[in-house]
């Protein structure tokens, strides 16, 4: 492959510095202008156009650590459109690209990095730090005169200033043809459709036609399909999620106790008188033109019937 990026492209696994990007651990990301939510200003943050910019180490280089210390740069996130900012310790690939000072100088660039590699094909996080500076790091806390803990509650390697793990985050199961977006704590959108080959794998199956669409947003993940395996997929359920949008398309999702259902944004069930007897019913108001046309008309009518 030839080298398109100028003689600033990196090192590839080869160590060919033809190849025209390299990859990278995350060692920082800038998420607001101030540190660990506190008042410190971030060095890092200059501009609000440094809101995802990172620090990384480089893998696979062929430069010594001192050396290549001297020559590394921050780089920003390709997408504008759609953002999942990486945490510490994800790796990402990273290349250059043109940056804003491309009408000064026309081979102006700055680094830019690509969305974290799926290296657990996890949700929650992929993580894999540096095993120098996780050994160090419990090295540290296994000699400290407060530590009380067993190997069984070591503290958690940090991934940034307030990024805790959640183990029991699931992926969604996929069925073909289905688009999904992830979050990292459980929320979800899928763009699926009625599978009648896997009723009983999912709720929305059991009726209508295969292929049709339907659309369901969840945020806070609930009872998992596979408790015992805690890396299996899961899949969204009605009762169980915390809150979620069902759009249908002659699907049937049965709430298997509706009496009960909670309807936690009026903090009561709609077994609850003060909430059942709410009519159901909308009729547009109607404006005051509609309402004086519609007395013309049965004027006229009454003057015709006359």
């Amino acid at each position: 492959m030839s080298n398109s990026l100028g003689q600033h492209s990196g090192t590839g696994l080869n160590g060919n510095s033809s190849t025209p990007f390299f990859i990278g651990r995350v060692k920082s990301v800038v998420t607001s202008p101030y540190i660990n939510n506190s008042k410190v200003p971030n060095p890092d943050y200059l501009t609000p156009s440094d809101l995802g910019k990172i620090t990384f180490e480089k893998l696979y280089s062929s430069l010594p650590n001192t050396q290549y210390q001297k020559e590394q740069n921050p780089a920003w996130p390709m997408f504008s459109f759609v953002k999942q900012f990486p945490i510490v310790g994800e790796i990402v690939a990273l290349f250059y690209g043109p940056s804003e000072n491309l009408n000064v100088d026309k081979s102006a660039q700055k680094l830019f990095y690509m969305p974290a590699y799926a290296m657990w094909n996890a949700v929650n996080h992929n993580a894999m730090p540096n095993l120098a500076e996780l050994a160090a790091f419990y090295g540290k806390v296994n000699t400290r005169g407060t530590y009380q803990g067993s190997a069984n509650s070591i503290p958690e390697f940090p991934k940034g200033y307030t990024f805790t793990e959640k183990d029991n985050i699931r992926s969604l199961t996929h069925f073909e043809g289905d688009s999904i977006i992830e979050g990292r704590y459980g929320q979800s959108i899928r763009f699926g459709s009625t599978v009648p080959g896997f009723k009983g794998f999912n709720d929305w199956s059991d009726s209508g036609n295969n292929g049709d669409p339907i659309i369901i947003f969840r945020n806070g993940q609930g009872a998992v399909t596979d408790p015992s395996n805690k890396f299996a997929p899961t899949v969204e359920d009605i009762n169980t999620d915390m809150s979620s949008i069902y759009m249908t398309s002659g699907q049937r999702i049965v709430i298997d106790d509706l009496s009960n259902f909670p309807m936690n944004s009026y903090g009561k069930s709609i077994a609850d008188t003060s909430v059942s007897n709410v009519s159901m019913v909308f009729e547009p108001p109607m404006s005051q033109d509609y309402i004086s046309a519609k007395d013309q008309d049965a004027s006229i009518f009454n003057n015709n019937q006359q």
